[in-house]
């Protein structure tokens, strides 16, 4: 009795050492970028279409450190208040966006930055 318990405690604490490499590989290939978009933030996983906005696409190109926004007309979410949240160096906005805030989603900051941003080519519009 006590040889089969120590072998279901071997065998439980092998299995949850094999899930949780597991899920470590899975997230080793994520890069996190400092850029929160309609609350979502930014990875590399999601650079092509960032789930954080509505009627539009919003994407992100780390090479040149620039945020498209394609006709988008509002947002998910915000984080510490802002539509977008942006902590990374020669930011970049280009395109077109109509930021709404509504009673569900406030935004305090349409855009807040930590460090120079250009907006170029920029058609944007916060709504209250």
């Amino acid at each position: 009795m006590k040889k089969r318990f120590w072998m279901m405690l071997a065998l439980a604490v092998l299995l949850t050492v094999l899930w949780c490499a597991s899920a470590m590989a899975d997230d080793a290939g994520v890069t996190e970028y400092n850029l929160w978009v309609g609350g979502v933030r930014v990875t590399s996983e999601n650079i092509g279409n960032i789930p954080g906005v509505t009627g539009g696409v919003a994407r992100f190109d780390p090479a040149t450190n620039t945020l498209t926004l394609t006709n988008v007309t509002g947002i998910t979410g915000t984080h510490n208040g802002a539509a977008i949240y942006n902590e990374i160096e020669g930011f970049v906005i280009t395109g077109k966006a109509s930021l709404l805030s509504t009673e569900s989603i406030p935004i305090q900051t349409a855009i807040y930055t930590r460090h120079d941003t250009t907006l170029s080519n920029a058609d944007l519009t916060m709504v209250t």
